[in-house]
């Protein structure tokens, strides 16, 4: 069996934490108590984009949670902090991939008051291991470890890694033919589907793909490498987030800001949500 159907750790880092916590401490009780439910063998841990858990299916409240059409237990995903509230028993954190925001919850233990102290600041990145919950209809993520993230080559391995597991679930192993690919193209942004057959290569293959304006020929190449990974991107109508497009391509920040800004000079995108998510203009 491919390691992927069980998937059970992330090679960036993925050890628990220093209270024995790990994403082990979430796991269910109703195993270790010998009755009718999981045990610890039923765990797996799935790196996924916030996006993904948003959208994740829920049968109905309390029922397990479906990506790609796989149950799954615990997550683990690298996001920005964009907010921090301390309570008296948690401390609540927005959470921001650049596909979607998410709240997080990390319980204080009451011997370790110390914990209340989160250890990063508002704006940097970490990484949150924790098991997706539902209350009143509204999605959080109980987290057993948040940490800061100190090499940013974390954010794109995560992205990466990731992707593969979603194109392991829609399409199977590298070179399959499973025909799932009509949905295999949604875990970053919203909008239709890319191609379809087997094989990884069409994952980025929809959108407007093989389209190029006559105005692109005039624009620079931090532009014009902007403009093809978005034209080779499914970005629907919310566009794609200035961090997925950082993630994905390698560009430097300030490259990406240029080229936007001369892409919206020409007319060739247009900004969607946000200042910093965009969407190609179509003729």
């Amino acid at each position: 069996m491919s390691a992927y159907a069980g998937y059970t750790k992330t090679a960036f880092g993925a050890q628990g934490g220093e209270d024995s916590g790990g994403f082990f401490a979430g796991g269910s009780q109703q195993g270790s108590q010998g009755g009718g439910g999981k045990s610890y063998q039923d765990e797996s841990l799935r790196p996924v984009t916030i996006k993904q858990i948003l959208e994740a299916e829920e049968a109905f409240s309390g029922a397990d949670f479906k990506i790609d059409g796989s149950t799954v237990t615990q997550i683990t995903f690298v996001g920005q902090v964009r907010s921090i509230n301390p309570q008296p028993t948690n401390v609540t954190f927005k959470i921001d991939d650049g596909t979607g925001q998410i709240e997080v919850k990390k319980w204080i233990d009451a011997d370790k008051q110390d914990d209340a102290d989160p250890g990063f600041e508002l704006d940097s990145h970490v990484r949150v291991w924790g098991r997706l919950k539902s209350f009143s209809n509204k999605r959080h993520v109980g987290a057993h470890v948040i940490r800061p993230v100190a090499d940013f080559n974390e954010v794109n391995y995560h992205l990466l890694e990731a992707t593969c597991v979603h194109l392991f679930f829609t399409r199977g192993p590298p070179g399959g033919q499973n025909g799932a690919a009509a949905n295999g193209d949604s875990m970053f942004v919203d909008g239709g589907g890319g191609g379809g057959g087997g094989g990884y290569g069409n994952e980025m293959g929809g959108g407007n793909a093989g389209q190029v304006p006559s105005k692109l020929s005039t624009c620079s190449a931090p532009a014009k490498k902007m403009y093809n990974f978005m034209n080779n991107t499914p970005g629907g109508n919310e566009g794609i987030h200035l961090n997925v497009i950082t993630g994905s391509t390698g560009m430097p920040l300030r490259d990406v800001l240029t080229g936007a800004d001369e892409l919206l000079g020409q007319g060739l995108i247009y900004t969607t949500v946000d200042d910093e998510t965009w969407a190609i203009l179509e003729y």
